[in-house]
């Protein structure tokens, strides 16, 4: 998955070099529609799939799920990649195009996220780390129980 990140993060990039910062808004605009389409493709399946404990807590936990992990399992990316885009317009802004300063943040929240999980088992054992995953996690949850 990490391959289709860096197709998806070079196109962007070309087009914002090409097009400015419109390019960002349309390419979200773009991978919204498509995701909106899939997720109203997939809507009766999930509806068949839960039709027998259908709730209003079943229906925010969809809309949760839509906003943030995909509205069915395997759209996890188009979200991902929407918010990847809007990440990566307001670190152009912020940074002013400095590709030093954007490479450095990215690198330092990919390692944070592969710490936290790929390498979580290895690094639990080193109390510091294992204490700000800690925090981490549990500002995570905490926003996850005011949301959901």
């Amino acid at each position: 998955m990490p391959t289709f990140f860096i197709i998806s993060g070079f196109l962007v990039s070309n087009s914002e070099k090409r097009k400015g910062a419109r390019a960002s808004f349309s390419q979200v605009i773009r991978v919204t529609k498509l995701y909106l389409v899939w997720s109203v493709i997939y809507l009766p399946l999930w509806i068949v799939d839960n039709r027998s404990e259908l709730s209003l807590s079943l229906v925010v936990e969809y809309l949760q799920r839509f906003l943030f992990d995909g509205s069915y399992w395997h759209l996890w990316y188009l979200p991902s990649l929407i918010f990847a885009i809007i990440i990566f317009y307001g670190m152009q802004k912020l940074f002013k195009g400095n590709k030093v300063a954007i490479i450095t943040v990215s690198l330092v929240c990919y390692l944070i996220g592969l710490i936290g999980d790929s390498y979580s088992g290895i690094f639990e054992k080193i109390p510091v780390i294992e204490s700000c995953l800690a925090c981490l996690l549990y500002t995570y949850d905490a926003a996850d129980d005011l949301i959901g």
